[in-house]
């Protein structure tokens, strides 16, 4: 493919300044040929909402306003760290956090030994009362609409923060992502969301945790801020 690229292309995109030092180093691409452009997404689909529209999304999936939604909105691969999750959510619970919670899996089984693992780690960790797993979403604005939190601690990515991410800070949703999904580190600079190392329990858990124990205000603002380095740097 790299090849094909260098022969073919007159200029190559990137998303993020990895990607563009992926492509000069293994791929060979010239970088003057490299023309960075980050994910962008729909913003009259993706805005934030309202607290009575977050309540009434609530509603259509049957979760009462009272228990906070965390939304995981990823493929289930071993990659995206979905046993990483299932184990500080685990953790955090005995810590005493997230007793009213609800967690949803929004995204595809991608292969045979997560769509084995992952539901596995789910009963022996005693998680099925809290977590549901809804497949593929065809309707992510709607979804996102109920999430309090978007978690999406990555043990790899390709850069940039994910579409799936993007997609949270343009609705306002803040978020709770490995460093792998903040690879150029544009999150972390902004203060944006909950950055943790990539492939650990105990700090995800810890993260968590601090999202649990986090007021409606101080949520909300976060969300606001994250909403707001969408508008200056990905819209």
């Amino acid at each position: 493919y790299l090849a094909v690229e260098r022969i073919l292309s007159g200029t190559v995109l990137a998303n993020s300044g990895v990607i563009v030092r992926e492509l000069t180093r293994f791929g060979r691409v010239p970088k003057e040929r490299i023309t960075v452009m980050p994910n962008f997404v729909d913003t009259e689909k993706f805005r934030p909402r309202n607290e009575s529209e977050r309540r009434a999304a609530k509603a259509i999936l049957g979760v009462e306003d009272r228990h906070p939604v965390i939304v995981f909105p990823a493929w289930q691969g071993l990659a995206k760290g979905h046993v990483t999750f299932l184990f500080a959510l685990a953790k955090a619970r005995r810590d005493g956090a997230l007793r009213n919670a609800i967690v949803l899996f929004a995204g595809r089984v991608r292969d045979k030994l997560a769509g084995s693992v992952i539901p596995r780690v789910i009963a022996r960790l005693g998680l099925g009362d809290i977590v549901r797993s809804l497949g593929a979403v065809s309707d992510m604005p709607a979804l996102l609409s109920a999430a309090d939190w978007v978690a999406l601690p990555s043990w790899w990515e390709g850069g940039a923060p994910p579409m799936a991410v993007i997609e949270a800070l343009a609705c306002g949703v803040p978020t709770i992502v490995s460093h792998a999904a903040d690879g150029d580190e544009r999150l972390s600079r902004a203060g944006v969301g909950l950055v943790v190392p990539t492939m650990r329990v105990n700090p995800l858990a810890e993260a968590l945790v601090r999202a649990d124990e986090m007021s409606d205000a101080d949520r909300l603002a976060g969300g606001a801020r994250g909403r707001k380095w969408f508008e200056a740097t990905a819209s």
